[in-house]
This record gives structure tokens, C-alpha cells and sequence, in this order.
């Protein structure tokens, strides 16, 4: 009996020795690698969100005759403001303004110098504006309503351009109506949104009483007649001439503010019926 317990106390300092040994040899051990910091969380910076035409028309006061309903808004804010101040602009004979949100002075001169144009301004009791694709640029649509009849102009739409892009985009900018020549705004002159967004417009050639021509889609439809009568142009003058000579509802006489038989800038004056439905 002795012997055994003799043996457990052996065995048991041994156990003991052994554990005191490796509680000594692992201190002797490098400590483990601190735990990872965490990652900073990524905080996503998004651009404020456009406000609606209507805070948009409140803002600037906007003249209460002219609607843009929030379905036919535009994704970015400086083009709904360029172009509510547009309308707003030729509306109420705010040239300087007018005359600084387009990209080309002599399409909006010729409208601005035109003692008709002018003078149907207090004729107008409504304008709507659409937003769409016309010859490959953003655009829109101003659809002026007069006592007795209803008129359109398209404007095509350079922008919204940053700043880091504003000096060289505005001696590059063409588009399928205007060559850079055509051009006369710079980053120091083209108006600039609170962003910093700059924004301009180019009337698109328009044939008289336009809006007879224009279906459910005004957007296409105005590519399509556009794009056809410049095809019709780029022919030999003996083929046009053949063509505006059989033609009934040809032009009498070139519009000098475009050189395009019959087609004037934006739209023209006032005039044509309802758009069909």
C-alpha cells in the first residue's frame, strides 16, 4: 500500500513538472498577432437628389404659364432649371438671359429681333415642356399655346457639362446640326448652374406648321423629318431643284436664318393646329 502511494506522489509530481515545464517553455513563445483593426466604414457620397419641376419653378420664379409636369422631368437638375428659365426668358423679354442659355446667338437673336415674335409673347396662354432624344442629344420640347393655335420649337441640349470638362467641351461641341464654328459660347460665358453644371441650347431646324407632322412620339418624329430633308439637301442642286419644283407643299422662299429652304431655328413662329394625338 505504501508503494503505491509512493508511486502516485512520483507520478503525480511528474505530471506536475511536466505541466509547469510547458507553461514555462510557452512563455518563451512570440505573443500572437494583435487582431486586425477594423476597416473604416465606406461612406458613399451620393449627389443631392433633383428637386421636382414644381420646387424647381417656385425657386426661380417661374412664370405661372409655363408647366412641366413631373412625368416629362429631366434626371438632372441644371437642365430642368436651364430650361424652365429658357421659356421663362422668351417669354417675358429677358434677352441677356435668353441669349446667355443658348450655345449659337443667331438662332435666338433672329426670334428676339422679330417684332412678331415679340409681340405674340402676351398671347400666350400656356407652355408645356417635354424632355427627349432629338439627333442623338438630349432635347426638348416647348409646345406654345395661342388663343387659336398652338406652336412648337426643339432645342437641343449641350450638357450639363462639370467644371473639369467645361474648356475644352465647348470648343469640341458638335452636334448633327452645328459644327463648332457654329458655336459661340465659352466656359467663361455659358450659364452655370448652382452645381457648377453648365448648360446651353441649339435650335434644331423646324419645317412651317410642324406641329401638324408630330405623332405620340414629337421626338422621333422631328429626327426622322430632320434628317430626311438634310439628306434631300446634301443632293445636287439640279436634283433639288427638280424635287422643290413638283413638290405642293414646297417652300416658296429659303429662310435666311437657317439657309435651309423652309426650315427655321427652334421652331419658328406661331402658328399650326393641335398635335394629334
Amino acid at each position: 500500500m505504501m508503494n503505491r502511494i509512493q508511486r502516485m506522489s512520483t507520478n503525480t509530481k511528474l505530471l506536475m513538472a511536466g505541466l509547469t515545464a510547458s507553461l514555462l517553455l510557452g512563455s518563451c513563445s512570440e505573443p500572437p498577432p494583435p487582431p486586425p483593426k477594423p476597416k473604416p466604414k465606406q461612406v458613399k457620397v451620393e449627389k443631392p437628389k433633383s428637386r421636382s419641376p414644381q420646387e424647381l419653378m417656385q425657386a426661380l420664379g417661374i412664370d405661372p404659364r409655363i408647366h412641366l409636369d413631373e412625368a416629362m422631368g429631366h434626371d438632372d437638375e441644371s437642365v430642368m432649371a436651364a430650361s424652365l428659365l429658357l421659356a421663362n426668358a422668351m417669354l417675358n423679354g429677358d434677352d441677356e438671359l435668353a441669349l446667355t442659355l443658348t450655345a449659337s446667338d443667331q438662332g435666338m437673336q433672329g426670334m428676339l429681333d422679330n417684332p412678331l415674335f415679340v409681340e405674340r409673347m402676351d398671347e400666350v396662354d400656356r407652355i408645356d415642356l417635354e424632355f427627349g432624344r432629338i439627333q442623338g442629344d438630349d432635347g426638348v420640347l416647348m409646345i406654345w399655346e395661342f388663343p387659336e393655335a398652338l406652336s412648337v420649337q426643339m432645342w437641343a441640349i449641350a450638357g450639363p457639362v462639370p467644371k473639369a470638362e467645361q474648356a475644352f467641351f465647348w470648343t469640341s461641341f458638335s452636334n448633327d446640326s452645328y459644327t463648332p464654328n457654329d458655336i459661340d459660347t465659352t466656359a467663361e460665358t455659358a450659364w452655370t448652374w448652382d452645381d457648377g453644371m453648365q448648360v446651353a441650347f441649339l435650335a434644331t431646324p423646324s419645317l412651317p406648321g410642324m406641329i401638324d407632322l408630330l405623332g405620340e412620339d414629337p421626338f422621333h418624329d422631328w429626327t426622322r423629318i430632320v434628317e430626311s430633308w438634310d439628306r434631300e439637301a446634301k443632293k445636287p442642286d439640279l436634283i433639288l431643284k427638280i424635287i422643290d419644283a413638283g413638290a405642293d407643299d414646297a417652300p416658296d422662299e429659303a429662310d435666311e436664318s437657317t439657309g435651309r429652304s423652309g426650315f427655321r431655328g427652334g421652331g419658328g413662329g406661331p402658328g399650326g393646329g393641335p398635335r394629334p394625338g
